[in-house]
């Protein structure tokens, strides 16, 4: 006997909340080091280690930090993005651990979203050529992982014993690949992002 099962293409291990509109509902990250950003003024800015609550304010991302430092909100510079997953509350994403760079972005259940990247010792903050080639790279390799998490999460589900298929292992298994799907499919967002934006620059220059 066959069988088949529907694989729904991404989800992100994400805090998500109802209400975006109080900051104790807000979704959250965790920044483990300290990382670099750029201020609404071009500024760069250090942003500590701690838990912040995530809030899109137009062009700009708002860090909360979670505690007694709450009134200590920091406004950073975003970057545009835009969407096709179906979200009920907003997500928040944190990603780095790997050459200088941290990401960060918030996506809107409207399709919309803000993203920025900074980094570990503050060179990559800016919008060089060197850094945004970097950033491409960073962003390539994260998805690259994602897509071979999710083969091998594939092969796993598929060795489960047909009369077993709705296990608690087998349901675990398809809720890990839904969010590294949902997680590659809002990278790949950022990333045609950053190539229709240097596309339009050498347009431009043209």
């Amino acid at each position: 006997m066959s069988r088949t099962f529907f694989i729904p293409f991404l989800m992100v291990l994400l805090v998500s909340v109802a209400n975006p509109g109080l900051a104790t509902n807000s979704p959250t990250i965790d920044l483990d080091t300290a990382v670099y950003f750029l201020s609404p003024g071009e500024d760069v800015v250090l942003v500590e280690p701690g838990t912040y609550e995530m809030e899109a304010t137009e062009e700009w991302l708002r860090l909360i930090p979670q505690g007694d430092e709450r009134n200590q909100a920091l406004l950073l510079t975003a970057q545009a993005v835009t969407h096709t997953e179906i979200l009920n509350a907003p997500r928040a994403l944190s990603l780095g651990g790997e050459q200088d760079i941290h990401m960060v972005a918030l996506f809107l259940p409207d399709g919309s979203g803000l993203w920025m990247m900074g980094s570990y010792s503050g060179i990559q903050t800016r919008s060089g050529k060197a850094a945004q080639q970097a950033q491409r790279r960073f962003l390539q390799r994260k998805m690259d992982v994602l897509r071979q998490q999710n083969k091998v999460l594939m092969q796993q589900q598929s060795d489960i014993p047909i009369n077993q298929s709705f296990n608690l292992q087998y349901l675990q298994l398809q809720q890990r690949m839904q969010a590294d799907n949902r997680q590659f499919n809002l990278l790949s967002s950022i990333m045609k992002t950053k190539h229709d934006t240097a596309k339009a620059a050498v347009g431009n220059i043209r």
